[in-house]
């Protein structure tokens, strides 16, 4: 869309311009080989602008000299001696397979440019953050992709039909985005999950008293008022809020923009006996 171009504050105009005038590699243009090469530096840099990324808790390396399979930090993990890369991973052939950027401020819309990543990428995690507009369609050209980690954002309008023909997909969450609607019975054959598929969190029914957001019949169900997961009996699994205080001082699952208000009274009401939050499960 030339459009977007013509906005010198769009996110694709402001990755073009970082990508031109000021990456130090300075990639050839002209070399049909490394045409890839360049596709991945500018989505990559166009996922940065579109998120946020000056305003990223941390900055992962984003938009530095280094090759972009060096976006990333070390942090530690959720269990002892346990260390992830924060932020971007590449195969053996320098191409993307991995972003994992989580609780880290990311706002705005999630580029469909990552779409060129469909024969590499097998793993996005956004999870928690302010990202919002829908998902986009263009994600179901990613082929290759195992995990799908979306929840706790603001995302919006039905998810789409596309994901559902992504036949290497283990793990999908989608919790905590309270405008997010549609039906994920794409991905079930009644009760069971259909092909790769072994995980799937949504904001569906089966948690007691919690609304109805999405419609699934093999989903672990979350609440999202109360972040209560549960399975299709009802009996409650584990809880999925993140009470980590973020860079403002304040726990994360309440301090999103779009959280919604009945979430927040319920935690005001609870707040000083925090045992009906369990550490979540981490996929």
């Amino acid at each position: 869309d030339n459009d977007t171009f013509d906005d010198a504050d769009s996110p694709r105009s402001k990755a073009l311009d970082w990508f031109a005038r000021i990456d130090p590699l300075r990639l050839p243009l002209d070399d049909p080989d490394r045409e890839w090469k360049v596709r991945q530096r500018y989505v990559l840099a166009l996922l940065y602008f579109s998120t946020g990324g000056e305003d990223w808790d941390m900055g992962a390396n984003f938009v530095t000299d280094q090759d972009e399979c060096r976006w990333f930090e070390i942090i530690d993990g959720f269990r002892e001696n346990e260390f992830f890369p924060f932020g971007t991973r590449c195969d053996d052939q320098g191409r993307i397979s991995a972003i994992n950027i989580w609780w880290n401020n990311m706002s705005g819309t999630i580029p469909p440019e990552l779409s060129y990543f469909a024969d590499s990428l097998t793993e996005i995690s956004f999870t928690g953050g302010g990202l919002s507009g829908t998902i986009p369609p263009e994600l179901g050209k990613l082929t290759e992709l195992r995990k799908l980690l979306l929840l706790e954002n603001c995302l919006s309008g039905d998810v789409p039909e596309s994901l559902f023909a992504l036949s290497n997909l283990e793990v999908v969450t989608f919790p905590g985005n309270r405008d997010l609607t549609g039906s994920l019975n794409g991905f079930c054959n009644g009760n069971e999950f259909k092909g790769n598929l072994s995980h799937m969190e949504a904001n569906c029914n089966s948690c007691p008293n919690s609304p109805t957001l999405l419609q699934c019949d093999c989903c672990i169900c979350c609440d999202i008022v109360t972040y209560n997961c549960c399975d299709r009996q009802g009996h409650r699994l584990w809880n999925h809020a993140n009470i980590k205080l973020n860079a403002a001082g304040q726990p994360s699952s309440f301090d999103k923009p779009c959280v919604a208000e009945e979430t927040l009274t319920y935690y005001m009401e609870h707040k000083d006996d925090l045992s009906w939050i369990t550490d979540g499960r981490e996929w």
